[in-house]
C-alpha cells in the first residue's frame, strides 16, 4: 500500500471520510481461494491449529528501484505482503507478531551488473491469532528453487494452496472429499485435489471485483480495514526485528466471509 504505516493509515482514513470504495492489493479472492474456504470448517478437517506461507525467489532481474529501500521498501513490503495477506484473508485478524529481518546479499549480481542494495532480502515473521494458533511466514530473495504457497494445518486435515495459481490440495485421512480428485501428494496418501472451476466462486479479477463493488453488486474482499491490518503486521514486524520484542497488533477487521467460531477454538473442549 505504501512504504510507511502512516501513509497506509492516511489512505484508509481518507477512504472512510470520503465514502469512496477503497480496495487494496493483494487480491486473494480467486476460485482457488473460494475452494479452500469451503474446507475451512471443523466438520471438514477439524479445528484450525497453525499455518505457514512463503514466497521464496531468486530476486528481481532488473537492477533498478527494486533494490532501493527508499522506493520499494524491501522484501517485507514487496514480497512478504502476499503470504501475510493470504493467511489473514482466510483466517481473520491476528493479535501479535515477531520476527527477524536482515540483508543477506548487500552486493548482488543482477545480470551483468553488481548492485549495492539497501533493501532487506531475508524475512521471517511469526504471527499469533487470539486463539493461540501461530503461523510462520517467510520471504527470501536468495534461492534457486522458488516456493509460493500457503499451508493451513487443522486437527484432522491440512490444506495446501498456491499463492499464484489454481491448485488446492487437501490431506484428509479421516474422510473423503466429495467432488475432489484423490491423489498421492509428495508420497502422502489420503490427499485430494479440489475443483477450482468457476462454480466454486467468482472467477473475476481485481479490476472486475472493484467495478462490482462500485456498482453495489459485491462487498470488498480486500478492503481498507483488512489490508491496514496486513500492513500493521509488516511494519510491526520491522519493529519487532529491530528491538527484539513481540508486538501487539492494534488494528482489526471483520472478515468478508463467515468464519465458524468453533473452527478457531482448540481449548474449550476435547478435540
Amino acid at each position: 500500500m505504501a512504504t510507511t504505516y502512516e501513509d497506509c493509515q492516511a489512505m484508509v482514513d481518507a477512504g472512510r471520510k470520503s465514502g469512496a470504495v477503497f480496495l487494496n492489493l493483494p487480491f486473494d479472492a480467486t476460485p482457488s481461494f473460494y475452494a479452500a474456504l469451503q474446507q475451512l470448517n471443523e466438520a471438514a478437517i477439524g479445528v484450525f491449529t497453525g499455518a505457514e506461507s512463503q514466497l521464496l525467489i531468486d530476486g528481481h532481474s532488473r537492477a533498478n528501484w527494486y533494490y532501493d529501500a527508499s522506493v520499494a521498501g524491501g522484501v517485507m513490503l514487496d514480497t512478504l505482503v502476499y503470504p501475510v495477506s493470504r493467511l489473514i484473508a482466510m483466517l481473520g485478524p491476528a493479535s501479535r507478531v515477531t520476527g527477524f529481518v536482515n540483508t543477506l546479499i548487500p552486493h548482488r549480481i543482477v545480470g551483468d551488473k553488481t548492485v549495492e542494495t539497501t533493501i532487506d532480502d531475508n524475512v521471517s515473521l511469526v504471527i499469533e491469532w487470539p486463539g493461540g494458533q501461530q503461523a510462520l511466514l517467510r520471504a527470501l530473495w536468495a534461492v534457486s528453487w522458488g516456493r509460493t504457497d500457503a499451508v493451513i494445518y487443522c486437527r484432522h486435515g491440512t490444506i495446501w494452496t498456491q499463492l499464484f495459481g489454481d491448485e488446492v490440495v487437501v490431506h484428509s485421512p479421516k474422510r473423503s472429499i466429495p467432488g475432489a480428485t484423490p491423489l498421492a501428494s509428495d508420497g502422502r496418501p489420503d490427499c485430494y485435489r479440489l475443483a477450482t472451476r468457476k462454480e466454486t466462486g467468482p472467477s473475476e479479477g481485481a479490476v472486475e471485483h472493484f467495478v462490482d463493488c462500485i456498482r453495489g453488486l459485491a462487498s470488498p474482499t480486500c478492503g481498507g480495514d483488512q489490508q491496514l491490518h496486513v500492513h500493521e503486521i509488516l511494519f510491526k514486524g520491522y519493529l519487532a526485528a529491530r528491538i527484539g520484542r513481540v508486538q501487539e497488533l492494534q488494528t482489526t477487521f471483520t472478515p468478508w466471509h463467515k468464519l465458524d467460531r468453533a473452527f478457531l477454538d482448540t481449548r474449550s473442549r476435547p478435540i
